[in-house]
Formats: structure tokens, C-alpha cells, sequence
């Protein structure tokens, strides 16, 4: 974070303005409805909600919104609906978490104002290097009754603790104290079965053996680097003058070589402000950061001139654009934390963040600078709570001035320079650097949503004058681009209806819905660490209600190559080097022991095993025999039990399928990806079209039930190319087909770089996957999972487990499970092939979390969804019975074709939205 004092400070206002300069205007008398207009087209938005329209259709809606009595039609009149309840949830939760008790769940410490550094805009009133007494230490004593506290809150939300060693100082010059600080936290958190987390921010200036000892500790550590050489010199040398660069650059390189996350802090000054492209090239390529946040020099010291003025805002920012498009290149996590649009927050202090600072001279803050609120000192913590509670309600007091600003639910307003708290609220100043600033990366996610959009026509755009009222059906909204996409679509799809779905989801596609749903424990992060993930699990095995299937899944982290696009956690297995392969198997048999020892789990009937990867059937014939017989002499499978494997088009030899099938497997779930040959090329597969046909009826001639995975959204693929490739499929008579949109992860991120200078078309894709669900659909298959379309034999039983309320045994490296609403997750592949990992240490898990009350009360109702079938039963039971009306009248589900049934099934439209549809659920519930 730079250098920083402890100290209270004043900052001296400039003049005030008399008018609030805005991008966006409001248009709700009282909601944060805000418009924003980009020419024909316009931006409706409230946190949470973002949608791109025509600014007639826009008109209409603002008139509605302030009162007007507009004719419109029902897609309009649900838009409006849905835009009211997410600006309704917006005032709620920020009332919500303004009232709530302070109880913070993460613990941030300042050892010290020492440093070895002397940067060019430190803001500590004492730079200098001076002696450090104990009284200016911060005291252990103090950080165990702090910790004590704050891990009795983690506790009790079922939380992580998390510790943060934080700047104003350089915490590793006090080697000894950090040392112990970090082994009684954790001795803390472990002792009252807490996961622990922690996060290091240092200046890098640290030996070779202390820097190896951190990354092993800590979870994260966050570099100060203001950019290359010449820049970091300049702005961070020794106290002596010496460039620290080099040690930098040293550090930097242990880190990106642990397992631990490197993560960079820049600080921006005026000589830097056209440099931001620069720097990021340097720090991704040279320093190898995972994740970087750039930062204008912060100035609150009233005894120095200010570094940046308003007038500095647009350059910024446009550096700041161009550097975050290279950076999104690279496929790192790039931000500016003075407004963020993803989150609600207020100014730096951490009221909202739910974290105690405890400063060197033993006082206690929830401010960052430390600048704002009365600080109590950790003997007296017991009236903590309801003091910065008081401070909480001013700090997130939204001033007047403020409230008709676009950025009045994530926005810092000109802190750390302006304190809220010392400042009336009628007197902030919104002419600022940093409002300005903020307001003008605002604008540009605006402007960028809708240049994204230009190439359609919203389904908004209307007059009064085309409908004569309510309820009567609109006219055709003008599709001018979507019937370009559709014009060379096969006669066997019926265009008109893509064009209805697509005018029933326009208004909100640009949103960040889309996405494959996710784990829990990738929301809320873990509660137990490993050896205690494994103990919970103990637990509830001795307690589980006996006669309950369970599926089994086995993660084989082995190729043979790894094809350019892939995301799997997955490495190549080259056939000269099986060490890693042996030591796999070592491991995971022994995790298979450790279950054997609960007899009554392994008397349970097993409905499917499932081997995935990978290429399970990558690794020797014996190796892979061996793994298959222990899972199936420990576990209880029988006859019934469906043995399912992943694999590709290149394993479906005579000799690999036969060796399958005395094994006991009767599904393959096999990697197609597309049937077009230029795309194959690119894409690393090594057999054509035709070996991929040939070996596919191989498998079902031998009885094989056939599972094909494809993918849309690929680089160059074409419309032909795709239903081509799904016709050929269906006529070779596979059972099942997975469609998975191209995914983007730091694991295919060179393959995504490689054709950065294709962008990809989201409507494009939209209309990929709306033509293959209705030709899928016409030829006999219907859903049984969001994203897979089966025929009758196509069971899928892996991934519907939890529809039949079955717990998932998981094993191999990156796997999860649950067990009696426990989710769990094993280590990655390095760790877990780790040779200096123990049996007693087995089974290798991450972590894990126990799903609170009310995810437990929907996860029958969402896995519903997720296996693309709805009772209507269930959720009126449930009181959502609305929800699903709502989604009936959006087109996500469609009322099933038989007599006299209640149920729902997802449409089109709802597997495209499904993480929607799925966060929709969850927000409701909690208020029922």
C-alpha cells in the first residue's frame, strides 16, 4: 500500500462546487435508476443491472418511471419490473449493511512505520530511517486478544479467518514478530477448526530465505512495483539511493515459482500517467503477476502540493483503458479500487469489508489510513463494536450531493484525501481528481456496453403509436443483424423462433449472467482447511442414515498432449517419463483405503462411476486396470452400476475399446469438440472427420452408450461448419451431446492470446447454441442437465447425482465431492503429487464447507434446474411459484408437452442464462 503514517490528518478542503458534474443522469424520484445516452442507443442501470437499448425505447421507459402513463408492451412492462426490484434490492442491502453489527471476520495488521524504502511520494509525515522501540512495535499480546475475537465471528458465520500484514511499514524487517504472528493466528484459527487465510503486502526488499519461507505461509502476496527499472528506481530506491529493482525483480520470481498467488500493487504519478501500458507489459512478462491494481499517488498531507488535479483525470483514464485492454490480453485480474461496479462500497475504510485494523501503538481502527473515527485499543474491545457501529452509519451516509451520482452505491468519494467522517456532508467536493476519475471509468463501461452492442437492434424500441394498449401484441422489433446471422440458416431451423427467444432476452444480455455455474465453495471460499475437511467428513460418516446410493467420480489428470483449448485441470503424460503416473496411482489407492476403513459407506450401493480428466485410459493398460479394481473391490457396485469414462475420438481403438469393456464400462463421454477440419488443425486434435466417425460407431457397435462433447465460440467457426458437424453426429446414431461454450481460464490463456485479434461475437454464439438446442430437440433429444441433450439410453447419471439426493465419493486431484450437504475439494494436481506428502496425511483435500440452511432449503429446487426440469410443485411448496411465472413469461422455461403434467422444462434461453436463473433463487429465498 506504500507508505503510510498511523496518525490522524487533516486534509484542507478546495473550494466546493455549487453543481454536481454527472455522465449519467437519474430517472427514478427516488430509486438509483440512471440513464445514460451513447447517441441512438442508451444505458439503463442500477448495481446489478445493466442493459443496452434504443434511447426511443429508453424515452418510454423514463416516462413510465417518473410517473407517466405510457402504453407499452408486456416485454417492456417486465423490464421495468425486474429494473425496479434489483434498484429496490440495491437501497435495502445498503441499509442492511449500514445497520448490522460490526463483526469483523478478517484481521489486518500494521507492524510498524519502518522502512527500508524511501519512495518519492510516501505521505508519512516521517520518511526517515529511525530507531524502533518496543513501544512503537505492535504488540503480540494484542494481536492474540485481537485474533481471539475475530476468529470467534469466523466461527460463527462459517467463515474463513483472514490475516493481512499490511504496508505503512515493511512488515518483514520484523522477522521475529511476523514469524510469530503467523504461527499463533494460525494456532488460533486451527483450535477452533477455522480455515486460515492469509495476505502479505511488502515492498520486496526480503532475503532469498525468508521470501521461500512467506510464500510457503501465505496464500497470496502482494508486491509494491511501480513499473520497470528505470520507473521503480526513480519511485521506490534504498533509503541509501541504491536502485531496488533487481532485488524486486528476484523476489518476484520465488513467488511466481510457489504455489502461492503473486499479486502487484503500482502506484500512478504524473510522470508515470502515459506509462500504464508499459508497466503492465513489464509486470506480466517480467515479473510474472497474476493479478495487478494500478493506484494515482494517494495526498493527504497538507503540507505538499497535490500530485494530480482534475484536469489530470482523462489522461489517466485513458491510459488506464488502454493499459486494462492489455491487460485483459494477458488474462489477468486488472482493477482500480476507487469505484467498483461489481460490488457496493463505500470509501477505504473497511466498515463494509468486516475488518479489524490493529495499529503499532495497539489501537484498533476499521479505517485503512487509519485517518477517520475515535480508535479504541484492544483491552477495552468490548465497546468496539457499537462505537464504530455509530461511525459506520456517518461513514456510509451518502451525502446530498451524492445522491443523484451514478457511483453512489461503489465509489470512494475522494477518499483517503477527503474523510467523510471529518468532513459535513455538505461539503464534499465532487469537482476532484478522484471523482472525476471515477466517473469518467463509469462512462467508459457505459460506452463500451454499448459499442458491444451496435451490431442489434434492442426489442425495446417503440412509440406510443404502435400499440393501441396494453397487452396487445407489439410489432416486430427491427432485427437488422440477427437476421444477417440467421439469413444462411438450414431450412431445418426455424429462424422466427431464435428471433422471438432473442426479443425476450435482449434487454438484459449484456449483463454478466452468463457463465457455467459454480461450486460453492468458489463464492464463499472454504471453512475447514484439508485435515479438517477430512474430520468433518469422518463425522458425518459415522452419523449418515444408512440404504443411501452413492455415484463416484475419479479425476485422472493425464494426457497425452494437451490440445491448445483446453481448460481441464489436466498436464501431458509423455510416455517416457511415467514417475508422475506411478505416484498418481499411489495416491489415489491409498485415498481409496481410507474410505475402505468405513464399512458401512462402502456396503452403499453405487449408482455410476465416473472417470474423468484428462484422459483416464491415457495411462498404461495396468496401471489403469489396477485403479478400476480397487474402486470396484472397495465399493459396493453391482450389475446396475453405469461405469462411465472420458476420453477422445483417439482412444477408441478395437483394442482400447475392448479392454473398456471386460473392465465393466458401458459409457463414453468423448471429446469432439467440432467436426470441422480446419478447426480440428487448430485446435491440436490429431484425428480427421472421418477417425472420429469411425471410431464413434466402433463404440456402438460394441454396445457402447455415446456421449459427444462439442464446443461453440471457437476462433473462425462457422454457422455451416457447427450444424454440419451436429447432423453428422445425430446420423451416426450418438446417445448424448455436452455443448459447451468456449471457456476462458489461465489454463488456455496462450490458445486465447493466439487469436486475441478474432473478437469474439457473443450473439454469434447465442445463435450457435438457439440452432443446435431446436435441431437437437427435433431429432428426439431432450435435456437431462443444462448443457447436455440426451436420448433415452443417455441416462447421465454422474452429473444428475444430487436430483437423486446421492452423495458424490471423489477422488484424484482437483475433485469434488459432497456428503451430507458437506462440499469438498482435493488439492491441485502439483500438490497433490507432491512426493513428500504421507499416507497419513490422505486423503489430500483443499478444503471444505458445509452448506448453510438456506442453500440446503433450495438445492432440490436448483437442481431442478440444473438438470433442466422444474416441479412446479416443489416451488410453489417453496413460495416461489412467482419466480417461476416470471420466467415462463421470459421464455427461460417452457410448460412440458404431456397431459396433465405441472412441470416446466429450460429452454433455450434459460440453459443459456442459468447462473441467472440459479442467483435468482438464492436472492429470493432468504426473503420468504
Amino acid at each position: 500500500m506504500g507508505c503510510q503514517t498511523m496518525k490522524r490528518k487533516n486534509y484542507k478542503q478546495e473550494k466546493m462546487s455549487e453543481q454536481h458534474p454527472t455522465h449519467a443522469r437519474i430517472i427514478h424520484s427516488h430509486l438509483p435508476i440512471f440513464r445514460y445516452d451513447g447517441g441512438r442507443k442508451s444505458v439503463i442501470y442500477t448495481p446489478g443491472h445493466l442493459a443496452v437499448l434504443p434511447s426511443a425505447g429508453v424515452d418510454i421507459i423514463e416516462q413510465v418511471l417518473l410517473g407517466g402513463n405510457q402504453p407499452i408492451n408486456d416485454n417492456i412492462q417486465n423490464f421495468i419490473e425486474e429494473l425496479i426490484a434489483v434498484a429496490q434490492r440495491n437501497v435495502q442491502t445498503w441499509q442492511k449493511m449500514s445497520h448490522q453489527p460490526f463483526a469483523p471476520e478478517c484481521l489486518t495488521l500494521y507492524l510498524s512505520n519502518q522502512c527500508n524504502l524511501s519512495c518519492s511520494y510516501c505521505w508519512s509525515d516521517d520518511v526517515q530511517p529511525r530507531e524502533i522501540t518496543q513501544q512503537q512495535l505492535l504488540s503480540l499480546d494484542d494481536v492474540k486478544s485481537s485474533a481471539h475475537i475475530v476468529v470467534e465471528n469466523c466461527l460463527n458465520k462459517g467463515k474463513p479467518f483472514t490475516l493481512v500484514v499490511q504496508g505503512g511499514g515493511e512488515a518483514t524487517l520484523h522477522w521475529d514478530l511476523l514469524q510469530k504472528i503467523i504461527v499463533l493466528t494460525k494456532r488460533i484459527a486451527a483450535d477452533k477448526g477455522v480455515q486460515w487465510w492469509g495476505y502479505l503486502a511488502t515492498n520486496g526488499m526480503v532475503a532469498k530465505e525468508k521470501i521461500e519461507w512467506l510464500s510457503k505461509q501465505f496464500n497470496e502476496i502482494c508486491l509494491s512495483c511501480d513499473g520497470p527499472p528505470a520507473i521503480q528506481d526513480a519511485h521506490r530506491p534504498f533509503l541509501s539511493g541504491l536502485s531496488s529493482s533487481g532485488q524486486l525483480e528476484r523476489t518476484a520470481s520465488i513467488i511466481a515459482d510457489s504455489q502461492c498467488k503473486l499479486s502487484i500493487r503500482s502506484t500512478i504519478t504524473p510522470g508515470t500517467i502515459k506509462s500504464q501500458e508499459e508497466i503492465v507489459q513489464y509486470l506480466y512478462h517480467r515479473l510474472r503477476a497474476k493479478s495487478i491494481r494500478f493506484e494515482p499517488a494517494y495526498q493527504v498531507n497538507s503540507g505538499k502540493q497535490p500530485y494530480f488535479v482534475p484536469k489530470d483525470a482523462r489522461c489517466f483514464v485513458d491510459n488506464f483503458l488502454r493499459a486494462q485492454k492489455m491487460a485483459q490480453k494477458f488474462c489477468l485480474d486488472f482493477s482500480y479500487s476507487g469505484v467498483r461496479m461489481d460490488v457496493l462500497h463505500g470509501g477505504y475504510c473497511n466498515f463494509l469489508r468486516e475488518s479489524l485494523h490493529l495499529l503499532p501503538d495497539g489501537s484498533v481502527t476499521p479505517c485503512s489510513f487509519a485517518l477517520a473515527g475515535q480508535k479504541y485499543t484492544s483491552n477495552n474491545l468490548t465497546t468496539l463494536s457499537q462505537a464504530i457501529e455509530e461511525e459506520k452509519l456517518q461513514a456510509l451516509l451518502i451525502p446530498p450531493i451524492c445522491t443523484t451520482c451514478v457511483n453512489k452505491y461503489h465509489c470512494v468519494r475522494g477518499c483517503p484525501e477527503v474523510c467523510i467522517l471529518q468532513t459535513s456532508p455538505g461539503k464534499i467536493d465532487v469537482t476532484g481528481f478522484r471523482c472525476e476519475v471515477n466517473r469518467l471509468l463509469t462512462t467508459a463501461k457505459f460506452e463500451a456496453a454499448i459499442q458491444a452492442s451496435s451490431h442489434v437492434n434492442e426489442p425495446v424500441k417503440n412509440s406510443p403509436q404502435e400499440h393501441e394498449g396494453r397487452g396487445q401484441k407489439s410489432q416486430q422489433p427491427l432485427k437488422v443483424s440477427i437476421d444477417t446471422l440467421l439469413q444462411n440458416m438450414p431450412g431445418e431451423i426455424d429462424r422466427e423462433i431464435i428471433s422471438d427467444n432473442w426479443s425476450q432476452v435482449q434487454s438484459i444480455f449484456y449483463q454478466q449472467y452468463r457463465g457455467l455455474p459454480q461450486p460453492i465453495w468458489s463464492k464463499n471460499g472454504f471453512t475447514d482447511d484439508g485435515s479438517a475437511a477430512w474430520k468433518s467428513i469422518v463425522q458425518r460418516l459415522h452419523s449418515r442414515a444408512k440404504g443411501k446410493k452413492i455415484s463416484l467420480y475419479c479425476h485422472v489428470p493425464f494426457c497425452r498432449g494437451r490440445c491448445h483449448f483446453c481448460d481441464c485441470h489436466s498436464i501431458p503424460l509423455p510416455k517416457k517419463n511415467r514417475k508422475k503416473e506411478e505416484l498418481y496411482l499411489q495416491k489415489v489407492l491409498q485415498e481409496i483405503d481410507a474410505w475402505a476403513e468405513h464399512k458401512a459407506l462402502c456396503l452403499e450401493k453405487v449408482t455410476t462411476v465416473h472417470f474423468g480428466g484428462g484422459t483416464p485410459n491415457c495411462i498404461e493398460t495396468n496401471t489403469f486396470e489396477r485403479l478400476v479394481e480397487a474402486i470396484g473391490h472397495t465399493f459396493y457396485c453391482t450389475s446396475e452400476t453405469e461405469w462411465a469414462l472420458e476420453t477422445t475420438t483417439e482412444r477408441l481403438s478395437n483394442k482400447d475399446l475392448q479392454m473398456l469393456s471386460v473392465l465393466g464400462f458401458r459409457r463414453l463421454h468423448v471429446g469432439v469438440q467440432t467436426l470441422e477440419e480446419s478447426l480440428r488443425t487448430q485446435l491440436g486434435r490429431q484425428s480427421d472427420k472421418a477417425e472420429v466417425i469411425s471410431g464413434i460407431e466402433r463404440a456402438l457397435a460394441r454396445g457402447y452408450i455415446v456421449s459427444v462433447d462439442l464446443i461453440y465460440g471457437l476462433p473462425g467457426q462457422t454457422l455451416k461448419g457447427f450444424i454440419e458437424t451436429l447432423n453428422t453426429l445425430v446420423k451416426s446414431g450418438v446417445h448424448g451431446f455436452s455443448l459447451y461454450q468456449l471457456q476462458e481460464s489461465p489454463r488456455n490463456k496462450n490458445f486465447i492470446k493466439r487469436y486475441a485479434d478474432r473478437k469474439r461475437d457473443i450473439v454469434f454464439e447465442y445463435v450457435l447454441f438457439q440452432a443446435a438446442d431446436q435441431l437437437l430437440r427435433h431429432h428426439g433429444f431432450r435435456k437431462n442437465h443444462f448443457a447436455h441433450y440426451a436420448r433415452g439410453e443417455d441416462e447421465n447419471l454422474y452429473y444428475t447425482h444430487r436430483s437423486r439426493d446421492e452423495d458424490l465419493i471423489a477422488l484424484g486431484p482437483t475433485s469434488d465431492g459432497i456428503l451430507e450437504g458437506y462440499s469438498y475439494k482435493h488439492q491441485s494436481i502439483t500438490e497433490y503429487l507432491r512426493e513428500d506428502k504421507h499416507i497419513a496425511a490422505c486423503p489430500w483435500l483443499e478444503g471444505g464447507i458445509q452448506e448453510e440452511e438456506v442453500c440446503l432449503q433450495t438445492l432440490n429446487l436448483k437442481q431442478n434446474l440444473m438438470t433442466g426440469a422444474i416441479d412446479i410443485a416443489a416451488y410453489k411448496k417453496s413460495g416461489l411459484k412467482t419466480l417461476v411465472d416470471t420466467w415462463s413469461s421470459q421464455g427461460m422455461v417452457l410448460k412440458k408437452q404431456e397431459p396433465n403434467t405441472h412441470k416446466y422444462e429450460l429452454s433455450a434461453n434459460g440453459s443459456w442464462f442459468i447462473s441467472r436463473l440459479l442467483q435468482q433463487v438464492d436472492e429470493v429465498t432468504p426473503d420468504l
